[in-house]
């Protein structure tokens, strides 16, 4: 039998009612995990709009050093804000707060300082460039990801270095590191880890 949706009882949440854990008390999941957390369904969460409202209240920031996002962010320190129907890069929204749509469609939210991955947000900071800008400006400032700054790599450069110099076949050298020989063959024609000389 199918149990009827109830909605969260927290002023002003839409969402539905999580019915299945022990104490929700009429809330939805996400303050439910508040409560659980924080002891208040309502702690520890963000207003609908506030970082949208924030990256407008500083879209005329005039100081030099980094703004750093206070919200939240991804992994790699990247925020994330609700715009325009759907979440999206903050850096990406500033950006087109404070200098207009892209003159592409490709192009990124590129950061002069080097800093867009610990969350830097200031308008001076930032602006359009090609993914090839992109990418140079990673490379300059070493926060391109890449080798073993891949959050999943299983080798480092040094072990790439020895992979390639090693005599012994694909299928011995990926059962010494734990991958693919595939993967060894490919680093050992160069398809891969390309920045290791």
């Amino acid at each position: 039998m199918a149990i009827p949706h109830q909605a969260c009882t927290v002023d002003g949440c839409k969402k539905n009612a999580h019915w299945k854990a022990k104490g929700v008390r009429g809330w939805c999941f996400s303050h439910y995990c508040r409560w659980r957390k924080h002891g208040d369904p309502e702690a520890g969460g963000v207003t609908p709009g506030s970082c949208l409202a924030w990256i407008e209240e500083h879209a005329s920031y005039t100081g030099d050093d980094c703004l750093p996002w206070p919200f939240k962010s991804k992994v790699r320190g990247y925020g994330r804000v609700a715009h325009k129907g759907k979440l999206r890069s903050a850096s990406r929204v500033m950006c087109e707060i404070v200098h207009g749509l892209p003159p592409q469609e490709d192009m990124h939210a590129a950061h002069n300082c080097g800093n867009g991955h610990l969350g830097c947000m200031n308008p001076k900071h930032i602006r359009w460039a090609t993914p090839v800008e992109n990418a140079a400006d990673k490379a300059e400032h070493g926060t391109d990801a890449r080798g073993s700054q891949m959050p999943f790599a299983k080798l480092t450069e040094s072990d790439v270095r020895e992979i390639r110099a090693s005599p012994l076949s694909s299928r011995i050298v990926a059962e010494k590191y734990n991958v693919d020989p595939a993967h060894i063959r490919l680093i050992r024609r160069g398809k891969i880890w390309k920045h290791v000389e």
